[in-house]
């Protein structure tokens, strides 16, 4: 896999991010504080850490990703927001600030924006700031080397906080803890993982304003992550 194809894959992922973070992070009020990190999952005798895989929770709900061929648990109250919304003209303002702050220009921004297979969002105060996306890459069949995602972290202003491997219900996976800062203040911490369904490569990526509950987030819907195959974005 070329740096281009995974700095591309990891763009995406964060653009999202990054415009759910300029867009909505601060109504709330509050300013996003650093937590210690701790390991997600637990933990095998071998040391890797694994997320084995479990049903939903009552309060999640599970949702499909169409082109990941993914299905995954996400709580009942967040909605699904169509990529595509966020190419929307009236959002041209909004969604150039975070452009900015992320070394991109509105076009790239957009158009990356795009290749997002699902995106859903917590709505409630002060959960604004949690969201989920998922990111594919059909014809990528290899997970990217640890210095490929922090190069294509690093380019978008975002630090990369940690990098391992890890066991997922998909099998193996790679998962990188990170911030995001828009206009020099951090808007977001996430957890992402590479991991590789049935074909092809995806990206699953959880961002919350601080590291601990992007962790917490993470530890509760990467269990319930499923190949389906084939199907179309739905919800249950």
């Amino acid at each position: 896999m070329t740096r281009t194809r995974i700095a591309s894959i990891t763009l995406a992922a964060l653009v999202v991010t990054g415009c759910g973070a300029s867009v909505n992070v601060h109504a709330s009020g509050t300013t996003p504080t650093s937590t210690p990190s701790s390991s997600p999952g637990q933990s095998s005798s071998a040391g890797q850490t694994t997320f084995p895989a479990t049903g939903l929770a009552p309060d999640l709900r599970r949702v499909t990703a169409k082109a990941s061929r993914l299905s995954i648990g996400v709580p009942r109250s967040w909605v699904l927001i169509n990529a595509a919304k966020l190419s929307n003209p009236q959002t041209r303002a909004r969604l150039a600030a975070a452009a900015r702050g992320m070394n991109l220009t509105l076009d790239q921004f957009q158009q990356l924006a795009q290749q997002v297979d699902l995106f859903a969002i917590a709505q409630t105060v002060p959960n604004k700031q949690q969201n989920l996306n998922v990111v594919s890459e059909p014809a990528v069949e290899e997970l990217p080397s640890a210095a490929a995602i922090r190069s294509g972290i690093s380019a978008l202003n975002a630090t990369v906080l940690d990098i391992r491997d890890v066991t997922t219900p998909l099998g193996r996976g790679r998962l990188v803890e990170f911030r995001i800062a828009i206009r020099g203040h951090i808007a977001a911490y996430g957890v992402s993982v590479y991991a590789q369904p049935r074909s092809g490569l995806a990206q699953i990526t959880v961002t919350t304003t601080s590291l601990a509950s992007a962790i917490a987030m993470f530890d509760r819907i990467i269990p319930t992550v499923r190949d389906i195959g084939s199907g179309t974005n739905q919800t249950s």
